[in-house]
């Protein structure tokens, strides 16, 4: 195991002060760690949901797109149509993301009596359509969010259960048994100074 320090902050040491601190960060490193797995699978399941949705929200669109294709033979007879999607800021599992509310229709005045009586159904077909559009759009805008922070969290979990936590304890292990055999090796110097000493007052 290389000895230069991949911990941020830490500068590594053959002393009893890198141990201190590279104890205090295993600490803090291993506290984190439920932490991030715990919000790890709350990401998943988030992901999970909108997926579901997705789903739901798609075979509603087929069904949608069945129900506005006789549309195209009016389409001299519909009025222009603006919209606008409302959404609102929504925290799921930690992130904000916008979640739909519905979409507002701007509909440009027409004839009742110049357009054929299907032009309301026609229009209402349109307005089903652009809704169940705008709900697929934002909620997959919202899953790749979610989807992002959660690949973010797997990473920052990775290093420090697979990374960080087991450098440290490799790193404590080796500065603590070179401590302990300086330690010893101090010990024996002084004892053999120590009789030499005794040695020579008896002589």
């Amino acid at each position: 195991m290389s000895m230069a320090s991949i911990i941020p902050g830490l500068r590594f040491g053959y002393n009893k002060v890198f141990v201190n601190e590279a104890e205090r960060k295993k600490k803090l490193f291993e506290g984190l760690i439920p932490k991030l797995k715990s919000r790890k699978g709350l990401l998943y399941l988030s992901v999970q949901e909108f997926e579901e949705r997705l789903e739901e929200f798609s075979k509603g669109l087929d069904d949608a797109r069945r129900a506005a294709e006789w549309t195209d033979s009016l389409e001299d007879y519909i009025p222009s149509m603006e919209h606008e999607t409302v959404t609102a800021r929504q925290v799921v599992a930690g992130v904000e993301v916008d979640a739909y509310q519905e979409v507002r229709f701007d509909i440009a005045p027409y004839s009742l009596f110049a357009t054929p009586v299907s032009t309301d159904s026609a229009i209402e077909s349109t307005k089903g359509l652009t809704e169940i559009e705008e709900k697929i759009r934002v909620t997959e805008v919202a899953k790749e969010i979610l989807q992002d922070e959660f690949e973010e969290v797997s990473r920052q979990l990775a290093v420090f259960e697979d990374k960080f936590v087991p450098w440290l304890d490799e790193a404590i292990r080796k500065v603590k048994l070179t401590l302990g055999d300086e330690e010893a090796l101090q010990a024996g110097i002084s004892g053999m100074i120590k009789k030499r000493r005794e040695e020579n007052v008896t002589v």
